[in-house]
């Protein structure tokens, strides 16, 4: 049996706050978590969205039936088959939509990458291979990944980063956070840790919050 690794073109959805062209104070670049769809994913920031802000949300390139072989559908940034194409592929494939907007969009004040569970993994990985200009890093509900000082590169510790989860997220316990944060402190990154009370969510009042921080 013989495997080849065939290089095509894929057709990727991205969903915007506004147009993207002309100038805008601020750049949110929005990565969903398994399971979620563009379209949907983006009415979280809605909260936040005025006409300083551009939020664009990419979406995964792999999508699925959530139940069975019918319904509601999500998408997947990589799963563990083929594993590190799928992370080939997406950092290309995010790379080149970074790259689009910058030739469309004059983003006058701080790029923000932000991640949400599945998307944190991918977000980090995304910065440990490319520096793409953002300023600020957000991993909300998830964790730098456990491999990422393997990939080759090096992460980007002069980001401002932060960690936001919720005291009752079913995925990261409080033992795992404790040693992921340990973890990255081996690689020079020191994120701010932001806790609120709830689970694996992006709860309206702690958006506004986190933004009105950011962009202040």
């Amino acid at each position: 049996m013989h495997h080849l690794e065939f290089v095509t073109q894929k057709t990727a959805r991205v969903v915007t706050s506004a147009p993207l062209q002309g100038i805008y104070d601020y750049l949110l670049v929005a990565l969903h978590g398994q399971g979620h769809l563009a379209p949907y994913f983006i009415k979280q920031f809605e909260p936040i969205m005025n006409g300083n802000l551009l939020v664009v949300v990419p979406e995964a390139q792999s999508r699925y039936y959530l139940n069975g072989y019918s319904g509601r559908v999500g998408a997947t940034w990589m799963t563990k088959e083929q594993r590190l194409v799928d992370i080939k592929d997406y950092v290309l494939y995010l790379e080149s939509l970074m790259n689009e907007i910058e030739q469309k969009v004059e983003i006058k004040k701080s790029r923000t990458l932000f991640g949400f569970s599945q998307g944190a993994a991918t977000a980090s990985r995304l910065l440990n291979e490319r520096n793409l200009g953002f300023d600020n890093l957000t991993l909300w509900a998830g964790v730098f990944p456990p491999d990422l000082h393997f990939e080759g590169q090096t992460f980007p510790n002069e980001l401002k980063t932060q960690v936001v989860m919720g005291t009752k997220d079913e995925f990261v316990n409080e033992t795992r956070l404790a040693e992921n944060l340990l973890m990255i402190k081996g690689m020079e990154v020191n994120p701010e840790l932001i806790r609120f009370e709830g689970g694996h969510e992006i709860p309206k009042e702690e958006l506004i919050k986190w933004w009105a921080a950011l962009s202040a």
